[in-house]
């Protein structure tokens, strides 16, 4: 079964679903911090990961654990180069707006203006919609790890394919789309993507981020691994033309994450308006706002501004980032393991750093609305059908032409849900959004449904 779950966690992926454990004591001291990262990546059975927690005006805090590689015995250090996956793709975004700011790039166009061969209705979905996965560009149906996929295969793979709505009409994450973000970067330019961004990593200062090369010997860079059946195992090796693309193909070490959040964020890498862009949500046609944005997941929690985040997820290797625009609070962590551990690793190292920051923080608050949770729950797990006539424009057009794979789901191959409760309330004019703590296999789901004044689901959002 190929879900949307599946489709996000398995195709170069956001893994938009982070989970949390609810226990957790606040380190008082930067050794305690330490300690606490290695003894929470052993307890995962993970072999090795890295983290960065920047703060403005503080020195950065870099944390590593475990092996680069086990059976050479190599230590995770500062600058082990991870594999960040879709977490890169707010580096696709800033490399686009580097280019609006040039004046070389319309966020308006159609994405044809700037990419040849792609099918006639693809053409017209606007580079912005492209960047917040609005488009309606469909996403793989699977991608095969070490197989070759140049551009002239995703061109080919696009050809007859319909788009799966308008533009702008509804949200479906595409790492397709995204890809294409590349190859507009390359007409632009004249060079290849992945010469562009290392040009702005080095601008920024950074010693060892580049764009991957799966086969190529690369100098630091950890070794990928997955977890079956208990026990540690080399990952399907990348090809070079999957492991580099602009939907998530960058390498990142934890001594780069301060000086690229500096660089992204203080004006030397994209204007005042391109920074504001990155974490302001866009709208889709019903005047909805999008919670998606240049790369990035737009969230809040009561009482707070804004916060962003994304997760990544490529064979062998897991990575989270959280950025709060209001503090300049920013963390960054990846692992060299297939492993869905990762956002609760990474949820509750925020925790510690900054009590309250996250979902996870979230007590749970009376329900006066049971019956919405209860189908929730239900569709969920797949106890009650996906009918087109229990959604919103927005949705109901994905649940139209997908079915339930347009939801999240905990059924078949997922571990089973076992509660649902209510964590979040939020009114915005008629409109309503809940945020649900799920509990999955011992630990924490978070999901957002928006409810029109009528009852109408129109989003369905992780975290």
């Amino acid at each position: 079964m190929t879900t949307r779950r599946a489709l996000i966690g398995g195709a170069l992926g956001v893994g938009i679903s982070l989970s949390a454990r609810s226990a957790r004591a606040a380190p008082t001291a930067a050794g305690d911090l330490d300690r606490w990262f290695r003894e929470r990546l052993t307890a995962e059975g993970l072999p090795g990961g890295a983290a960065a927690i920047a703060r403005p005006g503080r020195p950065p805090h870099l944390l590593t654990a475990g092996q680069a590689s086990l059976p050479f015995g190599v230590a995770v250090t500062p600058g082990t180069l991870f594999h960040i996956g879709s977490v890169g793709k707010h580096v696709t975004a800033a490399a686009v707006l580097r280019l609006v700011d040039a004046g070389r790039v319309d966020l308006n166009a159609g994405i044809g203006r700037y990419v040849a061969g792609l099918p006639q209705a693809w053409q017209a979905a606007p580079v912005a919609t492209i960047l917040n996965h609005s488009s309606g560009i469909p996403d793989w149906d699977s991608i095969v790890w070490d197989r070759p996929w140049s551009r002239a295969d995703v061109l080919a793979w696009a050809r007859g394919r319909a788009l799966d709505f308008a533009p702008g009409a509804a949200w479906s994450y595409s790492n397709a789309a995204f890809t294409l973000l590349g190859y507009l970067i390359e007409e632009v330019t004249g060079a290849p993507y992945a010469a562009s961004v290392d040009a702005m990593f080095r601008a920024a200062g950074l010693r060892d981020a580049r764009v991957d090369d799966g086969e190529a010997v690369i100098a630091g860079r950890a070794e990928p691994y997955a977890m079956v059946d208990g026990v540690i195992r080399h990952a399907t090796p990348m090809s070079s033309t999957i492991s580099s693309v602009a939907a998530g193909g960058v390498l990142m070490s934890a001594r780069d994450v301060p000086l690229w959040s500096a660089a992204l964020w203080n004006g030397s890498l994209l204007s005042a308006a391109s920074m504001q862009r990155m974490h302001t949500p866009t709208r889709l046609n019903g005047g909805r706002p999008c919670y998606y944005n240049m790369g990035w997941v737009i969230d809040r929690l009561p009482g707070r501004t804004p916060f962003l985040w994304h997760t990544g997820s490529v064979s062998g290797f897991r990575a989270c980032h959280y950025h709060d625009p209001a503090s300049g609070l920013t963390m960054m962590m990846a692992v060299n393991a297939d492993s869905d551990a990762i956002g609760a690793i990474g949820l509750d190292l925020i925790e510690q750093v900054a009590p309250g920051s996250t979902p996870a923080s979230l007590p749970v608050i009376a329900d006066p609305m049971p019956e919405r949770t209860a189908l929730f729950g239900a569709l969920m797990r797949r106890e009650h059908p996906a009918d087109p006539a229990l959604f919103a424009p927005e949705m109901r057009v994905l649940v139209e032409r997908l079915g339930a794979d347009a939801l999240d789901d905990y059924s078949e191959d997922t571990p089973p849900l076992s509660a649902v409760d209510l964590v979040q309330e939020s009114r915005a004019g008629d409109d309503l959004r809940r945020r649900y703590r799920l509990t999955v296999a011992g630990r924490h789901d978070f999901v957002t449904v928006g409810y029109t004044k009528g009852g109408l689901i129109y989003e369905i959002s992780s975290l």
